[in-house]
């Protein structure tokens, strides 16, 4: 994830949404991967941290956050000043997604 796209970003700032969607579709595809390839109850904390990341940036999606999504709709006024609380947080998931995955 581009951490740089979404410092200190506006709640309309389309460059973090490709960020953390970006963000999303690794974990999802990392997720997918250990869940159908994996032996079963083996990598949980993996899949979890994978979970976290997807779960964050599918709120700041339903938000309308950094006009993700294919409509590019407009987070409500109410609701904006969440959009920079949710990149931060998936910042930290996704550190925590990276820390946790062994790749060799």
């Amino acid at each position: 994830m581009d951490a740089s796209a979404c410092g200190d970003a506006a709640w309309d700032a389309v460059a973090c949404g490709k960020a953390l969607t970006a963000a999303r579709k690794v974990a999802d595809a990392a997720y997918a991967h250990i869940e159908g390839e994996l032996p079963a109850g083996q990598f949980v904390d993996e899949k979890r941290s994978a979970q976290e990341v997807t779960a964050v940036v599918a709120r700041a999606h339903a938000l309308g956050c950094f006009r993700m999504g294919a409509d590019r709709r407009e987070a409500p006024v109410a609701q904006r000043d969440l959009c920079p609380t949710l990149a931060n947080l998936t910042w930290l998931h996704w550190r925590s997604f990276r820390n946790t995955m062994t790749v060799t």
